[in-house]
């Protein structure tokens, strides 16, 4: 057996290549949050160009709206990214999170489920962010029911 030559990307490399990958193998994939035409940091660039309109949605600062709006939109057959540009906003969206969106399979009997994609930049380690900025919700997911996955080395 040969030795496979690994691939090094950035992280933010890596989900740019890994939206474009998702989005391009399931026209039902859509990505959804703030600045994310812009692609503040990088993650999201070219999306808008390669997807359009209806795909790439660019949102105002209102995390439960679009976090609301992910949950219909899987209902009705899509597979939403919601990206969440301070990971602390999204104690804003948790009554769509945890009565919504977490509850809602079981709501429904199990006739229906919602797969969304929540994205949340590593936070509490950057200087000059504040207090409201510096949180890690992950734990918190958890307890609602939530897979969570963390890059281990990034």
């Amino acid at each position: 057996m040969g030795s496979r030559a690994v691939r090094q990307l950035r992280f933010l490399q890596a989900m740019n290549e890994a939206y474009h990958q998702a989005m391009g193998a399931d026209e039902s994939v859509m990505i959804i949050g703030e600045d994310i035409r812009g692609g503040i940091r990088g993650e999201t660039k070219g999306l808008h160009g390669a997807f359009g309109d209806l795909r790439v949605l660019d949102t105002p600062i209102s995390e439960a709206a679009f976090t609301g709006f992910a949950t219909g939109a899987a209902l009705a057959g899509l597979r939403p990214i919601v990206q969440f540009q301070v990971p602390s906003l999204i104690y804003v969206a948790f009554d769509q999170l945890v009565n919504q969106a977490a509850k809602m399979r079981l709501m429904l009997g199990g006739q229906a489920n919602l797969p969304i994609t929540y994205t949340l930049m590593v936070s509490g380690s950057r200087g000059g962010n504040a207090g409201q900025h510096s949180d890690n919700p992950y734990p918190y997911l958890l307890h609602a029911g939530f897979k969570v996955v963390c890059p281990s080395n990034a």
